[in-house]
């Protein structure tokens, strides 16, 4: 859990890292990408 949530926050910073106008698109795909990545171990929480 610990891990999974240390690559999230990882994902987030990245996002932020990005230019102003594609840091929505990159934050939302990558909470997409998270919470595909949780439901496809089928892990909730």
């Amino acid at each position: 859990m610990l891990k999974r949530q240390s690559e999230f926050f990882a994902k987030l910073k990245l996002a932020h890292s990005g230019p102003p106008e594609s840091k929505q698109d990159r934050i939302v795909t990558g909470l997409k990408a998270a919470l595909t990545h949780r439901n496809d171990k089928g892990a909730m929480g």
